[in-house]
């Protein structure tokens, strides 16, 4: 066994001897979020048992040392063995076997090859039934359980259960038993069950009911129903008054079962239908199974060819037994040619391949797989007997050719070798090469030898290419070749054997490509990929930080290490040459220069200049380089002795230097180096820049909300400061009407009631401007807010409009969400005094408030799924806009309508946009004109941490 400590509840102990099949099974129970422990006889399986307690049991039916049935009668025999599942899985699915499993004490049975989807079916299933059973006599054992809590345990289940009292009759049913039995409680309660399903009389189903009531003893059983065309998994108990029954659908996992014997049954078919002949071979060399393939390949029937010893059929007793050996040993054989007698005396060539099964550690039978290769060896043979008659016309390719016979002796070399290796062929011919080479330490002590001679490299692995070669495979593989001048280049060099008419090597032929141009573009492309990669890590080290000071010390860190260099710096530099050191990576032992300021008197504007222009300096050698005498002493003093320098640019404007220094001793910097510190220079300008950008960006931020702070300041003591010289407007325009009224003429009492009219749209205006001010600036707390109580106190203050206009609010339930009460009540009040107001002339305004749930990819909520965000809609079947104004009508100031026609000051879709907003939420409309509107407010439930108003 092999287990990890087990700490989740639901355990699924495997025990099978085959290794692939029980790591099979606890793939696919792993899958299924179960833990697995694993035995693999039934010894080991009690000790698992007794250990880790798991939830089921799947149990391989034969296994050595103990098989499945004794096992199974261990495990019941424990004290809690009897609440525990015990699923057989066997290969044996006759009924006497079946019923030995079910003897045994097993809860139920799976055949191999076991699909997927009905082992997950069947374990769930036995999972959940055993659980229900354990909470049923949980509930019936406590004295304090009552009927209720039992009825709602067999309700919650998902499969069918009904007790039936000592005269068979119905005493309970579920919920899914009705739908499974097509029948409802109210046609079965107290019904007899023979006389409501007379077709089980007799069945299964008598039988086993009878035998749980007479005998006192749990059964499990699988039946199929004819009338309700289903088949039946039941498991039914004794009970104090009668039995209980529980049973489950398993249409589903019977069809799979059916396809999974139709698909055994179409392999088998396949096999002995298949074009290529098959054979099954066991260890004693006895034939025990051929396709029709095979024996037509051979002319036998398959009571002449089944039952033999494979070697009555091969022509060379040698090949045979190797075979034999090979299979034995445990080797698999991949195109192993071997020669067939056919019953009429001719003879077949055949490539064979096989693979050895073993059972509990023994060898079984071998499967073979034969192809008739006869014509292929003839056109073997007949090609090689073309190519040595096309030995001239090869002569003339543009690479080398060279043949020789099975003794190694050089037969030709053609011009192209010639040419390429500077040996004429009066020097070559007659003389040996590696090629025939037979003894391994031969090659090592001829490898000096044979590389004059033929100006080859003897490399490791050359006797494996020979001995390739004189099996007769096609060889491909780079080498290296020495001209007689002693200078060497690669070669593509490929060896093949030649064959005479009766398929004996005669010889061997090489052919050898020139690949020094590819070799070199191979070395360039790998050096650039090698750039490009290290530039990408670099790179993305540099990127995963947005502070300026983590990225140039990252950059530094990364360049040394790659560079191997004993220090590299970031150098800000200054107008007048000097600057200082901002960064710094330097290996111990060398002085560190962090932060130092440096002037360098020899390097003024001139070298500045050149720095601006892109220039990089590369000295390999201080001492011995063209330079100033006081920037040499400069660079001595710091123990440099070679440095790489490159400009850095900040928006096109030279803003430092980067460098790398080699104090150990002289240098030569590669273009290969100094290309990628280029790069990473501009990597460092780019980081620069967005640094540049994020301190702009945050300046700007601070100076907008300081900005809006004051923006809403002003507002709200403008706004209070109107309010007073309005309030005399009305109290002074009141007193008039109510003191000289009467002695005004009509056009008097016009300018007064106009006056007083500018004055309350004023008033509102001023009103709304607050309001719009305050969704930020007075906001409340969010807190967990029913929008139920507050439709219902928007409802109350609407009241008398609702009257007015003959209008009717339909409320649907709306969710608890986190939000500001206050604005709630603001947000809901606009959109149905909206919706109220701008209803048609001939029809009374019909308001409909609803909402919806969604979950976090933005789907309506299903039963179990929790709830993210929240969907408001106020929908009615007034006046209706034209959608083109969609974006128009949540901006502050902004009518369709005139204020003869409605009144309002335009400013309440913006305070209902800025109420969603600050609640992170949005606001749209849907409508036509005529048609009414649909506004759709979307709220999240929940509030994340620091989005709560202070």
């Amino acid at each position: 066994m092999d287990n990890a400590p087990i700490l989740n509840a639901i355990t699924i102990l495997v025990v099978d001897d085959d290794k692939l099949m029980r790591q099979h099974m606890r793939r696919v129970m792993e899958q299924a979020g179960y833990q697995v422990v694993e035995a693999q006889n039934g010894e080991q399986a009690i000790a698992a048992y007794t250990q880790f307690r798991p939830s089921l049991v799947l149990l391989d039916a034969v296994m050595p040392v103990m098989d499945g049935f004794v096992c199974c009668r261990h495990l019941r025999s424990f004290p809690d063995g009897d609440s525990v599942p015990i699923l057989i899985v066997t290969r044996l699915d006759d009924a006497e076997s079946l019923q030995l499993a079910f003897d045994a004490g097993a809860t139920d049975f799976i055949t191999k090859p076991i699909n997927d989807i009905v082992l997950r079916q069947r374990v769930r299933h036995l999972l959940q039934a055993s659980r229900t059973m354990a909470e049923l006599r949980a509930s019936t054992n406590a004295a304090q359980a009552s009927r209720q809590q039992v009825t709602n345990i067999l309700e919650s289940i998902s499969d069918g259960f009904f007790a039936l009292d000592n005269e068979w009759r119905f005493t309970y049913i579920n919920q899914h038993a009705q739908v499974f039995l097509q029948k409802t409680r109210a046609e079965l309660i107290g019904k007899n069950i023979w006389d409501e399903f007379p077709e089980a009389v007799g069945s299964t189903f008598d039988q086993e009911y009878r035998q749980v009531r007479a005998q006192q003893i749990a059964v499990a059983f699988e039946e199929f129903y004819p009338p309700l065309n289903t088949w039946f998994a039941v498991h039914a108990y004794p009970a104090k008054n009668g039995i209980s029954v529980y049973f489950q659908n398993i249409n589903d996992r019977k069809r799979l079962e059916a396809i999974a014997r139709t698909r055994e049954q179409e392999l088998a078919d396949f096999l002995e239908n298949a074009s290529v002949g098959i054979h099954w071979v066991g260890a004693d060399g006895i034939i025990v199974w051929a396709n029709q393939a095979e024996l037509n390949l051979l002319g036998y029937t398959r009571e002449e060819y089944v039952g033999q010893h494979i070697a009555k059929f091969h022509a060379n007793r040698e090949v045979i037994d190797d075979i034999l050996q090979r299979l034995n040993a445990g080797e698999t054989l991949c195109d192993y040619e071997a020669r067939l007698v056919c019953k009429d005396g001719s003879t077949r060539d055949v490539s064979i391949g096989s693979n050895v099964f073993w059972k509990d550690k023994q060898f079984v039978h071998t499967r073979c797989f034969t192809r008739d290769i006869t014509d292929r060896k003839r056109m073997e043979t007949q090609l090689q007997q073309t190519m040595q008659l096309q030995q001239a016309i090869l002569n003339s390719a543009n690479y080398t050719i060279i043949s020789t016979n099975v003794d190694g002796t050089v037969l030709t070399f053609n011009a192209a070798a010639e040419k390429l290796l500077g040996y004429s062929a009066s020097e070559i011919v007659g003389k040996t090469t590696p090629v025939i080479i037979h003894d391994r330490e031969e090659v090592v002590s001829r490898a000096r030898e044979l590389t004059q001679e033929l100006g080859v490299i003897i490399e490791p692995g050359f006797e494996v290419f020979v001995a390739k070669a004189r099996r007769g495979e096609p060889t491909e593989q780079e080498w290296t070749y020495i001209r007689k001048d002693g200078s060497r280049f690669p070669v593509l060099l490929s060896i093949s054997a030649m064959y005479d008419a009766n398929g004996k090597i005669t010889g061997f032929l090489g052919i050898g490509s020139d690949i020094t141009e590819r070799k070199q573009a191979e070395v360039e492309l790998q050096r650039q990929n090698l750039r490009s990669q290290l530039f990408a890590e670099i790179t993305l080290k540099i990127r995963q930080s947005l502070q300026l000071e983590s990225i140039l010390q990252t950059t530094v860190n990364e360049i040394q290490k790659f560079l191997r260099a004993d220090r590299v710096i970031i150098f800000r530099l200054w107008l007048d040459g000097s600057g200082n050191v901002v960064r710094e990576a330097v290996v111990n032992g060398y002085p560190a220069i962090l932060g130092q300021h440096i002037y360098d008197p020899c390097f003024g504007e001139e070298y500045i200049q050149k720095y601006r222009q892109g220039r990089i300096s590369a000295i390999h050698d201080v001492e011995q380089a063209e330079m100033h005498a006081c920037h040499k002493e400069l660079l001595q003093r710091y123990g440099v002795r070679a440095n790489l320098v490159v400009p850095i640019f900040l928006k096109r404007e030279l803003w430092g230097l980067l460098i790398a220094h080699q104090c150990s001793g002289s240098r030569v910097w590669s273009s290969f180096e100094t290309e990628l510190l280029r790069q990473l220079s501009d990597q460092i300008g780019i980081a620069l820049a967005q640094a540049q950008m994020l301190a702009e960006e945050t300046r700007y931020a601070q100076e907008l909300a300081r900005s809006n702070a004051e923006l809403q300041q002003f507002a709200s003591v403008a706004s209070h400061d109107l309010q007073e010289p309005l309030r005399k407007i009305q109290a002074f325009g009141n007193r008039l009407k109510a003191s000289c009224g009467d002695l005004l003429n009509e056009q008097g009492r016009d300018s007064l009631e106009r006056m007083q009219n500018a004055a309350g749209r004023m008033q509102t205006l001023i009103d709304d401007l607050l309001t719009l001010s305050r969704v930020t600036t007075k906001a409340q707390p969010f807190v967990t807010v029913d929008l139920n109580r507050v439709v219902k106190e928007v409802l109350s203050d609407l009241e008398v409009r609702i009257q007015q206009t003959g209008g009717k609010v339909e409320v649907n339930t709306l969710p608890k969400i986190d939000a500001d009460p206050v604005q709630m009540q603001q947000l809901l009040q606009n959109l149905l005094s909206n919706a109220l107001k701008f209803h048609k002339q001939d029809a009374p305004p019909v308001v409909k408030l609803s909402s919806q749930l969604f979950d976090s990819q933005q789907q309506p909520v299903t039963d179990g799924a929790i709830a993210t965000s929240c969907q408001i809609m106020v929908e009615d079947n007034g006046i209706g806009f034209e959608q083109k104004y969609l974006d128009r009508i949540f901006n502050v100031f902004q009518r369709l309508h005139s204020r003869s026609q409605y009144e309002g000051t335009g400013i309440g879709l913006a305070i209902c946009r800025k109420i969603v907003e600050r609640h992170q939420g949005n606001i749209t409309a849907q409508s036509s004109p005529g048609q009414g509107a649909k506004f759709s407010v979307t709220l999240p439930i929940k509030q994340l941490v620091g989005d709560n108003s202070e």
